[in-house]
């Protein structure tokens, strides 16, 4: 089993699509952290709604790939459509994304996909949830624990 870790963001009906992102979550593996949703301001086109944004912590039995191919799956179900055009950061029915996989660092996949993703030591939006739930947990790769990112991110 692996402890993965998911962003999970919307601003479209967020309330209903992340509920329904945790359900179908909790038939991939066992939940074991589920952060508080933080509202946060979009970045770019700001003419959206706010987001909803949050950190779900899930062990399962499966590869990466297989994991991110699940996350996809859940993402389409929830109305997205990855083959529409759309501009960076404009309005999405459900993103997930697959922050941290064990304390490994790997890239994998066909795009390639990066563990731990580059969001984590970008974005106060995903670091401030997962410091929620922990907080004393360090970077596989910087060593800084996820509460030092979220304070310096959550600063700017």
């Amino acid at each position: 089993m692996t402890l993965a870790t998911v962003g999970l963001g919307s601003n479209l009906d967020p309330e209903r699509r992340l509920a329904f992102a945790l359900d179908r979550l909790r038939a991939l593996g066992t939940l074991t952290a589920v952060s508080s949703l933080i509202q946060t301001a979009p970045v770019g086109d700001l003419d959206q709604p706010d987001y909803l944004n949050g950190v779900a912590r899930i062990e399962v039995d499966m590869t990466p790939e297989a994991f991110k191919q699940a996350l996809y799956a859940i993402e389409r179900d929830a109305g997205r459509d990855r083959t529409r055009q759309r501009t960076p950061y404009g309005p999405v029915e459900l993103d997930l994304d697959l922050l941290l996989w064990g304390d490994a660092v790997l890239t994998f996949g066909s795009k390639p996909w990066h563990v731990p993703a580059r969001g984590l030591l970008e974005h106060a939006f995903v670091a401030v949830p997962l410091a929620e739930i922990a907080p004393d947990e360090r970077h596989p790769e910087t060593g800084e624990t996820f509460a030092q990112i979220a304070a310096r991110l959550a600063a700017r």
